[in-house]
């Protein structure tokens, strides 16, 4: 779409336009065991609310998952951070609407803790889920055994988790990534 105040510049838009499709965006980058992932981003009016994940594996579209490393921006802005037990955790910050903000994601999978920043300002820690590849979370597994830890990430996600359509959604000016394999 057209940059809304940078004329003949294009951006991407992210929204729903049929409740029953997914409305989904994956950017791949390098593999990288740390990195830092920077995605200017402006929620719009009519924003349904979005999930940003960093994963080591591609999903198809209308596969919901919350990756190795999890956000959710709620309708209203409110930001939450997936928990290492599969949970969504509230922040005390929330993305603006209608105004350009960046989100940042600073990831150590060794440590397997991503720092959630939103406009340079510290939000929360998402931790690193041990399957995002599978259905249910915690992950139904066999007597005594292991799901993998993520070696690093190499997928930004992002989708839509409106219910329905609508004209809002989310804008995207950049994603820059940075990594240290």
């Amino acid at each position: 779409v057209d940059h809304p105040d940078n004329p003949g510049r294009k951006i991407m838009s992210l929204r729903k336009t049929n409740a029953e499709n997914a409305a989904t965006a994956v950017r791949n980058f390098p593999f990288g065991v740390r990195g830092r992932l920077d995605l200017k981003l402006r929620l719009q009016t009519d924003f349904q609310g979005t999930r940003v994940c960093l994963s080591d594996c591609y999903w198809l579209p209308p596969i919901e998952r919350k990756g190795r490393f999890g956000i959710l921006i709620e309708p209203n802005g409110r930001l939450w951070t997936t928990g290492g037990d599969g949970n969504d955790v509230l922040t005390d910050l929330t993305v603006p609407m209608g105004r350009w903000c960046e989100l940042s994601l600073i990831w150590d999978c060794t440590l397997r803790n991503c720092k959630v920043l939103l406009d340079g300002q510290w939000a929360a820690n998402a931790w690193q889920l041990l399957a995002p590849d599978l259905a249910e979370y915690p992950p139904n597994l066999a007597e005594g055994q292991k799901t993998p830890d993520a070696q690093g990430v190499c997928y930004l996600r992002l989708w839509s988790v409106a219910k329905g359509a609508g004209e809002g959604g989310i804008l995207v000016e950049s994603v820059k990534v940075q990594v240290e394999p």
